[in-house]
């Protein structure tokens, strides 16, 4: 098994090695190379807005970092590639994180339809009149049906309400009865009687970046 990814890992990159190598002979000698500033982003926004908290916190290890390297990657030796893919993974999971999260913002504004066709969701949620709410201590577990579709979500998985992104817990799933139960927290507002579910929000990254000195 470690024999078969380390083969794929090998191909791919070499694969992106030629790639990187059949694109530089497309570049026009006359084409300048990114200023080191270019390599690890600016400081200020493209809309000019200040700076994210996390981005602000980006900023010295950018100067120290990335800034003093050469303009010219072709002449960077391996400490130095090594110290911009250093800067880079500083930030990685924030970046990682945020296809999600525009993902999770544009179903907000789809409506049924929409999320019908898209399979990352279970649409057109019924409270079910034979099922009402029940009490698990503080909590309600809620109960709905659901019409035939292709979905993604399955018995456990991490559920999101699709128009508000609130996260419901304990999702169960019955294919078979066209049946979905989840538990809402006494925070979370009830569920509407309509509802559209979503995939869970990404896995907080938080303990890795209380590990990281700054982050």
């Amino acid at each position: 098994m470690l024999d078969s990814i380390e083969k794929y890992n090998e191909d791919d990159v070499r694969s992106t090695q030629e790639l990187r190598d059949w694109l530089l002979t497309l570049r026009p000698d006359t084409m300048p190379w990114a200023t080191p500033g270019a390599v690890g982003g600016s400081a200020a926004t493209t809309d000019g807005q200040p700076l994210s908290d996390a981005e602000a916190r980006l900023v010295p290890y950018r100067a120290a970092l990335v800034e003093p390297l050469p303009v010219d990657r072709l002449s960077w030796t391996p400490e130095e590639a090594a110290r911009e893919l250093a800067y880079q993974l500083l930030d990685y999971h924030r970046r990682a994180d945020k296809p999600a999260y525009w993902a999770m913002f544009a179903r907000m504004e789809m409506n049924e339809d929409d999320l019908l066709e898209d399979p990352e969701c279970l649409a057109a949620l019924r409270a079910d009149p034979n099922n009402p709410p029940v009490k698990d201590k503080k909590s309600y577990v809620h109960t709905y049906t659901y019409p035939i579709q292709e979905t993604k979500l399955r018995d456990g998985s991490s559920v999101t309400r699709a128009d508000n992104g609130d996260a419901y817990t304990d999702f169960e799933m019955d294919t078979e009865a066209q049946l979905v139960r989840f538990k809402v927290g006494p925070t979370k507002e009830a569920p509407p009687p309509h509802l559209s579910l979503g995939p869970g929000k990404p896995i907080s990254t938080s303990v890795i970046k209380v590990n990281r000195p700054g982050f």
